[in-house]
């Protein structure tokens, strides 16, 4: 597991992982995911590779499925300036959807 994947998983999926094992009333995938949560706290920590296999496989539990049926509609690489101005556009026409609060 790399940096950029175990930094991933803490910040975004961990706290789910925690609530689910606890939810489910699964006690050692609680106390487990509770005592990774705890060592992950020191930022020289990293997981032993059997930790970040048990790790991986609770994290997938949570990722939706993905359908094997799914097709590329556009594969046109962008430049970075065709990029910025499709963010600038999107965030634009989110915000004319936006009502106007009363005064």
């Amino acid at each position: 597991m790399t940096d950029t994947e175990l930094d991933e998983v803490l910040t975004y999926w961990w706290p789910m992982v925690i609530q689910k094992a606890v939810t489910d009333g699964n006690t050692w995938a609680a106390g487990f995911a509770k005592g990774i949560a705890k060592k992950a706290r020191n930022r020289r920590w990293k997981p032993t590779t059997r930790q970040a296999e048990v790790m991986q496989s609770m994290v997938d539990e949570m990722r939706p499925a993905r359908p094997d049926n799914l097709e590329l509609v556009d594969d046109t690489p962008m430049s970075p300036d065709e990029i910025a101005l499709q963010r600038v556009r999107s965030c634009f026409a989110r915000a004319e959807t936006i009502e106007p609060m009363g005064r």
